[in-house]
């Protein structure tokens, strides 16, 4: 098996994903920040501090649809999606966590539009 820098590729450091968070209550919008707290919640939940302390960038929320695009260290996309599958409350309200796709190269919808 041949490295992929000997064929000029350079290894993939990032994998994109876009999940979607659906609130049981019509009280509670969905916001960046909503989803992120959410996120971080379920991290920190299953892994402790260090689960929560991943890194991971926001590149588009849509707050209609709930649907935010993430960019993470491709490693720790495992764990943010067992995370995301035990969500199942945030602060009291029932709400679900869906991963939706994720791929090293799934653009963000707003770079479609253009």
């Amino acid at each position: 098996m041949q490295d992929c820098r000997s064929q000029g590729q350079r290894p993939v450091k990032y994998t994109y994903m876009r999940l979607c968070l659906q609130l049981g209550a019509p009280v509670m919008r969905t916001t960046e920040d909503t989803f992120m707290q959410v996120l971080e919640e379920a991290l920190t939940t299953l892994y402790g501090l260090i689960g929560g302390a991943l890194l991971i960038d926001l590149i588009e929320f849509k707050a209609l649809t709930g649907v935010a695009t993430l960019r993470c260290r491709k490693g720790d996309v495992q764990r943010i999606w067992a995370a995301a599958t035990f969500v199942t409350k945030f602060n009291n309200v029932p709400c679900r966590l869906k991963v939706l796709e994720a791929s090293p190269s799934l653009v963000p919808d707003t770079e479609l539009e253009k």
